[in-house]
C-alpha cells in the first residue's frame, strides 16, 4: 500500500508541477512568511484534493454552486457529496 501511495503522490506532484505558476502562486501566496509546517499542510491539502478528483471523489462545480446559492433559501439544499 505504501508503494502505491508513494507512486500516486509522485504522479500528483508531477501533475502539480504542470499547473500554471500563477495558480500555484495563489495557493502558496505568502508561503515564505509562514512556518514550514503550514506550507507542508497546504501542499498536502492540494495533493489530497487532486487525488480525490482523480479518483472520482469530487463534487461537480454546478452542484456546489447550486448548494451555495440555496443558503439564503428557507429550505437550503443539503451539502453535495
Amino acid at each position: 500500500m505504501r508503494v502505491q501511495r508513494d507512486f500516486q503522490q509522485a504522479e500528483v506532484v508531477r501533475r502539480l508541477e504542470t499547473i500554471d505558476e500563477g495558480v500555484l502562486a495563489l495557493v502558496l501566496e505568502d508561503a515564505p512568511d509562514r512556518p514550514q509546517e503550514l506550507t507542508d499542510w497546504q501542499r498536502e491539502g492540494v495533493l489530497e484534493a487532486m487525488h480525490s478528483l482523480e479518483t472520482g471523489q469530487g463534487v461537480d462545480h454546478e452542484r456546489v454552486e447550486e448548494w451555495v446559492s440555496s443558503w439564503t433559501d428557507a429550505d437550503p439544499l443539503p451539502m453535495p457529496r
